[in-house]
């Protein structure tokens, strides 16, 4: 049964690995738009991203390395596999955080562009 967790965890870490291989000067859904052009609810999904993900970093390498458990040890190395696919779905969330948001593109910091 712990393997199937472990599995689990590695495969959904890998999906998010992958999924983050799109253009990020699109956005794929509505409601990336409305997430991503909006400065507040931008910052707010990055920071929401970032505690998850090194949240779950953590755990993971805290049931590696100091848990005498081995059912932890064998389902953190799922952890730390998701942990680094949500690493690259923050970058992601970076990226279009960067190329959407509306306060960005405005004619004050195009002038100074040029």
């Amino acid at each position: 049964m712990k393997e199937d967790y472990n599995t689990f965890l590695i495969f959904l870490g890998l999906g998010f690995s992958v999924s983050t291989l799109q253009d990020t000067t699109k956005t794929q859904t509505k409601l990336d738009k409305i997430i991503m052009e909006s400065p507040k609810k931008g910052k707010y999904f990055l920071v929401l991203t970032s505690i998850m993900t090194f949240a779950i970093i953590f755990y993971g390498i805290f049931g590696y390395v100091i848990s005498e458990n081995e059912k932890i040890t064998e389902l953190s190395v799922g952890f730390i596999v998701l942990g680094i696919g949500l690493i690259s779905l923050l970058k992601t969330g970076i990226e279009m955080f960067e190329n959407h948001r509306k306060d960005k593109n405005t004619t004050a910091n195009n002038i100074y562009k040029k």
